[in-house]
This record gives structure tokens, C-alpha cells and sequence, in this order.
């Protein structure tokens, strides 16, 4: 009897596309003002809840605004703005507490909002070439602790292997000097024999 499973798959999220650059304009136009307007009410009420927890030492509040955050912001930059401007600490489980060693910096907390005090950090484009450089590291480590053989496959690697753009401009410097005329080749003069002197007897 053969038994045959059934998977489940969620339905793809119907959503209404904006046709023509006119139309997505104008919507690009209202999200930024609509996400400077959000910004402002969470900086506010971040504030708020700041200012709360020091009067009355109380940080049940915190929790609900990470709560309401939107998915996509930096709850983890907030956390950090948290616990440098006020009195609170969290856990490595996430637990919130209320931490009376770190002093309430109001002031400094409402002149610089959460994203200003952490940024984001910059995107650092993938090195493709050092990636392929570790992971062949790895296999070579590999062979002399284990014995497995991974000659084929680092070959296969270093074919694949792009060149990044020093080696590139190595390789031109080298051609270059390569097709470099060569300095005439200087042929030294041949020795000059002395004389000979006859002695008297």
C-alpha cells in the first residue's frame, strides 16, 4: 500500500502592482512621507517610554513599544539606544530589566533618534575570490587532519576562481613587461695581452 503525503503550500500574497512610472512616483512620494511622519511618532513615544521608566522604574512599556514596531525597523538599534540613554538592560534571552546603574540621558536621547545613534552598518559587496581563497583553505586543512583526498575539487575551484582586480592589474604589469623591448646586450672587450719584455741574461 503506498501512502502518498500531501504538502502544504501557502498561497502567494495577492497584491495589486503599480502600473506606469507616474503612479509609482507618486506612491514612492508617499511612503517617505508617510515613513517621516512614523519615524517621528516612534522617536516620540521612544522618548516617552524612556522618560517613564526612570520616574517609575517600570519597563513593561518598552517591551509593548518593540512590540509595535514594524517588522522591517531595527529593533536591536533601539534596544542599543535603550540602554545607553536610560536605565535599562537587556538579557541575551531578551529579557527586559529595569538596570538603576545606567544613568537617564533624556536630553541626549530626544537630540539623536535611535537609527542616528546606531546606523546601519555599510553593505559590504561579497569578495568572491577570498571566499573560494577560504574555502580552499579549509580543504587543505581538511586533507592534513583527515587524509581525504580534495585534489580534483580544489582544481575545479581554481579554475573557477575569479581573478580579483589586483591580480588582474598584476597580470597586465606583467605582460607588459614581458612584451618590453630588451636593453641591447653590451659585449665587454676582449683582454689585452701585455707585451712581452725579453730579460738580458
Amino acid at each position: 500500500m503506498s501512502v502518498t503525503n500531501t504538502v502544504k503550500t501557502t498561497a502567494p500574497a495577492v497584491i495589486k502592482l503599480i502600473e506606469g512610472e507616474k503612479a509609482i512616483t507618486k506612491a514612492l512620494e508617499s511612503i517617505k512621507a508617510r515613513g517621516a511622519s512614523l519615524q517621528r511618532d516612534i522617536h516620540t513615544a521612544a522618548c516617552s517610554v524612556l522618560s517613564h521608566v526612570g520616574k517609575h522604574k517600570d519597563v513593561r512599556l518598552v517591551t509593548k513599544l518593540l512590540e509595535s514596531m514594524p517588522d522591517m525597523s531595527r529593533k536591536n538599534a533601539l534596544k542599543a539606544w535603550f540602554e545607553h540613554h536610560g536605565p535599562v538592560a537587556f538579557s541575551e534571552k531578551g529579557e527586559i530589566k529595569y538596570a538603576p546603574e545606567n544613568r537617564m540621558l533624556l536630553g541626549n536621547a530626544m537630540a539623536k533618534p535611535f537609527w542616528a545613534f546606531k546606523p546601519e552598518a555599510a553593505y559590504v559587496p561579497m569578495d568572491v575570490s577570498a571566499s573560494f581563497d577560504s574555502f580552499i583553505k579549509k580543504l587543505e586543512k581538511d586533507h592534513k587532519e583527515t587524509g581525504r583526498d580534495h585534489t580534483a575539487l580544489v582544481s575545479q575551484l581554481l579554475k573557477l576562481r575569479p581573478d580579483t582586480d589586483e591580480t588582474a592589474k598584476r597580470d597586465s604589469q606583467n605582460e607588459k613587461v614581458a612584451k618590453a623591448p630588451k636593453a641591447p646586450k653590451v659585449t665587454a672587450p676582449a683582454p689585452v695581452e701585455a707585451p712581452k719584455v725579453a730579460v738580458a741574461a
